[in-house]
């Protein structure tokens, strides 16, 4: 990418947005850009550099299956398509994804008795949950890799499934490259993500870092604000499911206002906490295309597609889906990573169906199914998607990781059984630095078998690895 190709977006990236309402991806050649957008009422709003591709605008006014017949019929036009929206498997789905969000280190007590009594009655707790509070009253603080973090985040169910520990004694396996996590933001200040974490971009706002909290008002950033005794001390728990959440104060039991916090709001960070556990000394390049109820334009993952390839990324993480919409735009960028060497890695969706999603259903990307931990583990999660274009599955169920305002929580769904494979891969790229797909899914395949419908089989990173550690 051109110095000069940068500056042109840049003077595109920070305009101020027209009034209109209709979005459009026009693929034309740069030279002629200009002439068709206007020839066809269109405003161009945003180019991505060096590709022919431009966020355009309509009046609201305009038919759009017209508009759509008419670009696409000029010879000029190599692709023109709606800039369609997304969201993260647990922002679309019904799924039931029981979340505890537990207060920062290093005070870990906790009340579990205290939480049961003051728990609001929509709250199942099953075994998988009363396993997370029975682990989070016995936590200790330990160092992992130059960061202090608590024993659950480290020592869970899903790290021994997939034999972590052992790669990283018997291997030295502990990452390399850039791993890029095109999701709603991280929360860039968090402790455990210190050293590690890169600036990113945001492309909802089309400026330089991806910091989650800007989506929130201060009056709602103020619930993770760890100064704010009384809403989020030691002794706070945090109950989510799909896109409710609860927060308790034990000193009070009381339930605070659901609506407080958006209902994807954290779902970055819980992912780039799941690849740097995996690989803590991969880089993690955050690239927040979605807000914070989990919904992104296809426009915005595109950017950030070939933002990561051209940022050196080794490994995308993708955890979302656009159901069945096959974009040629989302599919031409993830070519591009392929080609440069860049392996993506999507989440399969949670609407226990076998009817294929798009990114993870193409033969581009790896796409990603869960499978259960606690009480019984390696079992088809009662959500996943699932079927013969699942590449493979990881675990996803409580599965405890980073959240923002020095917090962890578990959570539940393809979104975060995706990165345990993103980070595998960053393992791979320490031994392999110019891994292929093909390696990659070589080495991958080293699974342990489920069933026919979950493609590889569970993933396996001691056998992975030793692929290539050896």
């Amino acid at each position: 990418m051109t110095r000069k190709g940068w500056l042109i977006i840049s003077l595109l990236l920070f305009a101020s947005p027209p009034v209109f309402a209709r979005r459009f991806i026009l693929g034309v050649s740069p030279t002629e850009a200009t002439s068709v957008a206007s020839q066809y009422g269109l405003t161009i709003v945003a180019a991505i550099p060096d590709t022919g591709l431009f966020l355009v605008t309509a009046p609201d006014a305009a038919d759009v299956d017209q508009l759509l017949s008419t670009v696409n019929a000029d010879p000029n036009v190599a692709d023109f398509e709606v800039d369609d929206l997304a969201a993260t498997p647990e922002a679309e789905s019904n799924t039931t994804a029981s979340v505890a969000l537990f207060g920062p280190i290093p005070d870990l007590t906790f009340d579990i008795a205290g939480f049961l009594d003051g728990v609001s009655s929509d709250f199942t707790l099953d075994q998988s949950t009363a396993g997370i509070l029975d682990s989070v009253s016995q936590a200790s603080v330990l160092t992992y890799y130059d960061t202090q973090v608590p024993s659950y985040y480290v020592n869970q169910t899903a790290t021994n499934l997939i034999r972590l520990s052992e790669v990283q004694t018997e291997y030295g396996a502990v990452g390399a490259g850039i791993v890029a996590i095109i999701d709603t933001g991280v929360d860039p200040n968090h402790p455990a993500l210190q050293g590690v974490l890169l600036r990113g971009f945001d492309f909802t706002r089309r400026q330089p870092g991806a910091n989650e909290f800007l989506d929130l008002d201060q009056s709602t950033a103020g619930i993770l604000d760890q100064s704010t005794a009384g809403i989020l001390d030691q002794n706070t728990v945090l109950v989510l499911n799909q896109s409710t959440a609860g927060i308790l104060d034990q000193s009070t039991a009381g339930i605070l206002d659901t609506s407080m916090l958006p209902s994807d709001f954290g779902h970055g960070t819980m992912v780039a906490g799941i690849v740097h556990l995996v690989a803590p000394r991969a880089k993690i390049l955050p690239l927040k295309a979605f807000d914070a109820n989990g919904v992104g334009h296809i426009y915005d993952v595109v950017a950030a597609i070939f933002y990561a390839v051209n940022s050196g990324a080794k490994v995308i993480n993708m955890s979302f889906d656009y159901g069945q919409t096959q974009s040629p735009l989302l599919k031409l960028a993830i070519w591009y990573a392929k080609i440069n060497g860049v392996v993506c890695v999507a989440a399969a969706g949670n609407t226990d169906s076998t009817t294929a999603v798009y990114p993870a259903a193409w033969n581009l990307a790896l796409g990603i199914a869960s499978t259960t931990t606690d009480p019984e583990p390696d079992l088809q999660s009662s959500f996943t998607n699932y079927g013969t274009w699942v590449s493979m599955a990881a675990p996803g169920e409580a599965i405890r990781t980073t959240y923002p305002g020095n917090h962890y929580a578990a959570a539940t769904g393809t979104s975060f059984s995706a990165p345990f494979v993103s980070g595998t891969l960053a393992l791979l790229y320490q031994y392999h630095g110019t891994l292929s797909e093909e390696d990659a899914s070589a080495a991958l395949q080293n699974a342990v078998w489920i069933n026919s419908d979950l493609g590889w089989g569970r993933l396996d990173v001691f056998q992975a690895v030793s692929t290539y550690a050896h």
